[in-house]
């Protein structure tokens, strides 16, 4: 759509291949893992993980930093294919989440981060546009309100 012009730009996560286009970084952050507030901390270790299905870069990232640190693949509970579904089930309490930071800030008196001590997986959301191409000054001031100070 944007080669064609119908769209100045698209915001996604900066993980695939984008060839041709530039980025605008408008967020950066890192995957957690989080679980309900509601869970009392000794039934924790009863609950398997909640993670995204497929081979996306988050959870291969996760699975093999779980590996790595306790010698066994993570116990998964569910594969779902929306970080927001994960935090969800998440909040419901149906186990532990794995997805970035900006979605659990929505709910911060609901949730809690869960500490394994392994590392963590950053992320970046992007604005991208075709490369040499002239955004108009609406959309620049759209991207403007997302500028770091």
């Amino acid at each position: 759509m944007m080669k064609m012009g119908v769209i100045d730009f698209g915001i996604g996560p900066d993980e695939e291949d984008l060839e041709g286009l530039e980025s605008y970084v408008i967020h950066e952050g890192v995957f957690g893992l989080y679980v309900s507030s509601t869970i009392k901390k000794k039934e924790i270790s009863n609950l398997g993980f909640i993670l995204a299905e497929g081979e996306c870069k988050d959870t291969v990232f996760f699975r093999e930093a779980y590996y790595k640190k306790f010698a066994e693949a993570p116990k998964s509970t569910l594969k779902v294919s929306s970080w927001e579904i994960i935090a969800n089930l998440t909040l419901e309490g149906l186990g532990i989440g794995y997805f970035p930071d900006y979605i659990a800030s929505r709910n911060k008196e609901k949730l809690r981060q869960y500490d394994l001590g392994i590392a963590e997986f950053p992320y970046r959301i992007c604005a991208f546009f075709p490369k040499g191409m002239k955004i108009r000054k609406s959309s620049e001031i759209f991207l403007s309100h997302f500028k770091k100070t």
